[in-house]
């Protein structure tokens, strides 16, 4: 049995609040309504390559932290970041070592929180 990814769960409740059919969203992004139901069902294994993903962010015109959340889950179904975030990781070799750190000593949640919380504190 398939089970839908956090993406295949946006895209259709995306879709849906757009107010379009599967087949619909399909012609609009020029693949198939296979396709699209694939992806919402959990059939496919991967999400759409980038253009198709930009496609789908400007059909359905997400914005802000829909279209934050949508990259996000799209992105981790491909078990990656997105691409800003990987150019920023790689051009920061201090990020690279608190990775490091961190995935060495599995620092929580709830460390991370306070770390982050402090940093917008101090920008504040």
């Amino acid at each position: 049995m398939n089970h839908p990814s956090e993406f295949g769960i946006l895209l259709k409740e995306f879709r849906q609040s757009a107010g379009y059919r599967q087949s619909e969203l399909a012609l609009e992004i020029k693949k198939s309504t296979q396709y699209i139901s694939n992806i919402e069902n959990g059939k496919n294994n991967s999400p759409p390559k980038k253009e198709d993903l930009d496609k789908l962010i400007e059909k359905l015109d997400l914005k802000d932290e829909r279209k934050r959340k949508f990259i996000l889950a799209a992105s981790a179904d491909r078990r990656t970041l997105p691409d800003n975030q990987i150019e920023y990781i790689l051009s920061h070799d201090n990020f690279i070592e608190l990775i490091e750190f961190a995935t060495n000593n599995d620092i929580p949640d709830k460390k991370w929180n306070t770390i982050l919380n402090s940093l917008i504190k101090k920008e504040k």
